[in-house]
């Protein structure tokens, strides 16, 4: 009864019964178990955009707010009411539209090749045993709908003993000085606060993750069981036994990085051939 006499007094008669429906629509949408894995779910944007707010739901729901506009077209103060509720909701509408037309996203499988002369991890990869180090680049957002603003370059390559990973970020254009609010060689602060970049090593179940970011900011930490609900604070206890990092700012737009990673400190599978 509240909420009818709401929208009928701040909407209009003839707007108000539509801005309702909206309403009533966008809550017993989230609250559907049907188009979740049950009261448990993970709300993560493949639940939200392909099984919650589908294409059909938003064009339904905001012709709702678009009828409602037209209802009160001329009825002051009902029509700026529901002018200004649909414009606050375009944000959501423009937001489905990018993730229901996004991009298709393929993985690169890159082959890290063996080398000799061990680089010094200084933060500037420009000796010669990066010449043939396996790159990775060209990198995206998760859905393919987004237009990097800047470019990060990541290079890998190992010998015997270590799998060795050089980084070269620059900054959007325009951006005269980094994010960092972490003191310089900081260890398992919240180093994704601040301009970084992320490592993931996963084998089986087991997923070994690394941030790294300008002035040595760093953090690592060990995930045992992917199965299982990572508990950060006790994760990041584990310090990756010998890991070498050391980065280097080279202009305010430029940050360049170089890792060293004991590979008897990953209990993962070793390299299936070794270095000659």
């Amino acid at each position: 009864a509240l909420l009818n006499a709401f929208h009928l007094s701040f909407y209009g008669p003839k707007a108000g019964s539509h801005v309702r429906r909206f309403h009533d629509m966008m809550e017993n949408a989230y609250f559907n178990p049907d188009t979740k894995d049950g009261p448990e779910f993970r709300w993560d944007w493949e639940t939200i955009w392909t099984r919650t707010y589908t294409k059909t739901f938003i064009q339904k729901a905001m012709g709702e707010l678009r009828q409602a506009v037209e209802a009160a077209d001329g009825e002051e103060p009902y029509a700026t009411r529901a002018r200004k509720t649909l414009e606050g909701f375009l944000p959501f509408e423009q937001a489905g539209a990018k993730f229901h037309n996004m991009g298709k996203v393929t993985n690169a499988a890159i082959k890290i090749q063996a080398g000799t002369n061990a680089p010094t991890i200084d933060g500037i990869p420009n000796e010669p045993f990066w010449k043939d180090a396996a790159t990775a680049d060209g990198f995206m957002d998760s859905f393919a709908i987004y237009k990097p603003k800047s470019s990060t370059r990541f290079q890998f390559a190992r010998d015997n003993d270590h799998l060795y990973v050089a980084v070269e970020a620059d900054a959007p254009a325009g951006n005269e000085e980094w994010h960092l609010d972490l003191p310089p060689g900081s260890r398992d602060g919240y180093v994704w606060n601040n301009e970084s970049c992320e490592l993931f090593l996963v084998q089986g179940k087991k997923k070994y993750h690394f941030l790294f970011g300008p002035k040595d900011i760093l953090m690592d930490y060990v995930q045992p069981d992917l199965d299982n609900e990572l508990h950060l604070d006790e994760a990041a206890k584990w310090n990756c036994p010998g890991l070498v990092y050391k980065s280097k700012t080279e202009s305010p737009t430029q940050w360049t990085a170089e890792l060293a990673i004991p590979l008897k400190s990953l209990d993962l599978a070793t390299p299936t051939k070794t270095a000659p």
